[in-house]
């Protein structure tokens, strides 16, 4: 199922779920949108752009399924935390 999913979402996208489970960005998904995008946060309209750009990624079910893939797969589900 993973593959399914990666396989609707772009390069950026599946990079930007990357970065929001990676240690640097955890659970950050305004500096992961930034690091997958390439924008300068200390820019204050990238800033927002990538605020409001984390957050639309943030609810599509795609990324979602993408991002809890990544956690599985790095040891961080549900019975693990349990």
């Amino acid at each position: 199922m993973e593959s399914v999913i990666k396989g609707k979402l772009n390069e950026r996208q599946k990079l930007f779920c990357k970065y929001f489970v990676s240690q640097d960005f955890f659970g950050n998904g305004v500096e992961a949108y930034a690091e997958a995008y390439g924008k300068d946060l200390t820019n204050q309209k990238e800033y927002n752009t990538s605020k409001t750009n984390a957050w639309r990624l943030l609810t599509n079910a795609d990324i979602l399924s993408c991002i809890n893939a990544e956690l599985d797969a790095a040891g961080l589900n549900d019975n693990f935390v349990d």
